[in-house]
């Protein structure tokens, strides 16, 4: 039994030590997955999910709870004032995607020929950012999306007040960097067709 056992032990020790381990590695790699997105396609992104989230928030939320729009509809709760934990938190969900999304595409668009790309992903991260902060007050926002970056998963809450300064520059610059002479996302980006 002791020899049968050692016999084993050997084979196996030889197999473990024979393998290659760049053939394993081939073997763990998905062909039918993507390992790197085209920025067109990420922005086009963060555009849907901003209205995706936008309507249950500030529309059917929001938009009645003010008074500027009724609904007979009963699962509707802002005209009739009672508390909807899905809808009054819906822009939280800003975070874990479009904002995310965005904070990194600003990282991949840092060649010059990028300029108007990077600029749009400014604007559009302004648009998404003055959603939440009008909603929520003072809120992550200089540390926000940086989870995946530079693995921080507890940004500080800045005050609105700075957010709204900041807000401002960045649509302000991001303006001001548009040229007529680089790329845009064109129909990549679904709201304007890449026109500046």
């Amino acid at each position: 039994m002791k020899i049968k056992y050692i016999v084993c032990s050997i084979f196996t020790l030889f197999f473990i030590v024979s393998c290659d381990n760049e053939e394993l590695a081939e073997l763990n790699i998905n062909p039918n997955t993507v390992n790197s997105l085209e920025p067109g396609y990420t922005f086009a992104s963060a555009q849907l999910g901003t209205s995706n989230r936008s309507w249950t928030t500030e529309v059917i939320y929001c938009g009645m709870m003010s008074g500027q729009l009724a609904s007979l509809e009963t699962y509707y709760s802002g005209d009739k004032y009672t508390l909807n934990e899905s809808y009054a938190t819906g822009l939280w969900g800003y975070y874990g995607g479009v904002v995310k999304s965005l904070v990194n595409l600003k990282t991949q668009l840092a060649a010059p020929e990028d300029v108007n790309k990077l600029s749009m992903v400014r604007i559009w991260l302004a648009l998404v950012f003055s959603k939440i902060t009008d909603l929520h007050g003072d809120v992550p926002y200089f540390e926000a999306g940086l989870g995946y970056l530079e693995n921080l998963t507890t940004p500080v809450y800045n005050l609105q007040s700075d957010i709204y300064k900041d807000l401002l520059k960045e649509l302000e610059e991001s303006l001001n960097a548009f040229t007529n002479t680089q790329n845009t996302f064109e129909n990549q980006d679904i709201v304007y067709n890449g026109d500046l």
